[in-house]
């Protein structure tokens, strides 16, 4: 187990003053992606380095990123991969040492390509697209929308698949909330789930890195019933991390050669944008109401 752990923030939203790599910000979010700022390359643009959400008091929350040591300029885990379903399995598609290319269209938008099948020694089973965008409509600012593209090559590895790991640190967030198929609500402590959890029995809408007093990360899916998915829930010793991510089932004839499209919404909540009323009722947080749910 290594112990070196890296803990990283980041200055208010609104200045959006953030040096190098990529930012996308609005009124309520800022993402920096592949900064050399915090030590390591920005040949893999995908890496999430810094995000700060204002909350609902005005506030500035930034302790949703953690790291772990570097390998091949890369943290070993961080926010923004896409692999197996166990930690560190195949297949592989964004993990350390990957470069990826940066296409900004604005302020709020982003795309990235990752194009080379190969990372930190290790082959990739994917090429990869991926696109970033933030909103200014108040229904939607909360929320980042990520839908990635995956190109899978002629033999790749099967496996089920977490398309986007947001790696928060364990300490901050260390519930996983969902609903399950008859829509109540469950709750999971993560560090109950060294060797993964996977929980089939789920509505297939969202779930939510918690606090466990009411704030963190919901992920919403995008209903996509060519690829049918479940909930892995996961921490890291390396980056002291809730590492847990919606997971795309293997198809019956594996991966190989076939393309998959995701799309995700993060979206940033408090107890008071996000009550325990409207989590029982299926209804999204505020500045998240325009997500597939």
């Amino acid at each position: 187990m290594r112990c070196v752990i890296f803990i990283l923030t980041a200055s208010l939203a609104t200045s959006h003053a953030w040096a190098d790599g990529h930012t996308l910000h609005n009124s309520r979010l800022t993402f920096l992606f592949g900064s050399t700022t915090t030590g390591y390359l920005t040949a893999d643009a995908d890496r999430v380095d810094a995000i700060t959400w204002v909350n609902s008091a005005g506030v500035a929350v930034a302790n949703f990123i953690t790291q772990a040591v570097p390998e091949c300029g890369d943290p070993l885990e961080f926010f923004g991969e896409a692999y197996g379903n166990a930690g560190g399995s195949r297949p592989y598609a964004v993990v350390r040492g990957v470069a990826s290319n940066w296409t900004g269209t604005g302020a709020s938008k982003g795309t990235t390509s990752i194009k080379a099948l190969t990372a930190c020694g290790a082959s990739l089973d994917a090429t990869t697209k991926s696109s970033y965008e933030l909103f200014t409509d108040k229904n939607l600012v909360n929320a980042l929308k990520i839908t990635r593209s995956f190109s899978f090559i002629t033999g790749a590895s099967s496996g089920d698949m977490r398309v986007y790991l947001a790696r928060v640190p364990l300490a901050n967030y260390p519930m996983v909330v969902y609903p399950d198929s008859t829509n109540a609500v469950q709750s999971v402590t993560t560090n109950d789930c060294g060797l993964n959890c996977v929980i089939t029995d789920w509505n297939g809408k969202w779930m939510a890195e918690d606090t466990g007093a009411g704030q963190g990360i919901a992920i919403f899916r995008k209903p996509n019933a060519a690829f049918p998915a479940e909930i892995t829930i996961d921490y890291d010793s390396d980056s002291a991390s809730n590492a847990s991510a919606i997971t795309l089932i293997t198809p019956a004839a594996g991966w190989s050669g076939i393309k998959v499209s995701e799309t995700e919404y993060l979206c940033f909540y408090d107890a008071t944008s996000w009550t325990a009323a409207h989590r029982e009722a299926g209804v999204p947080p505020t500045g998240c109401g325009g997500v597939p749910h």
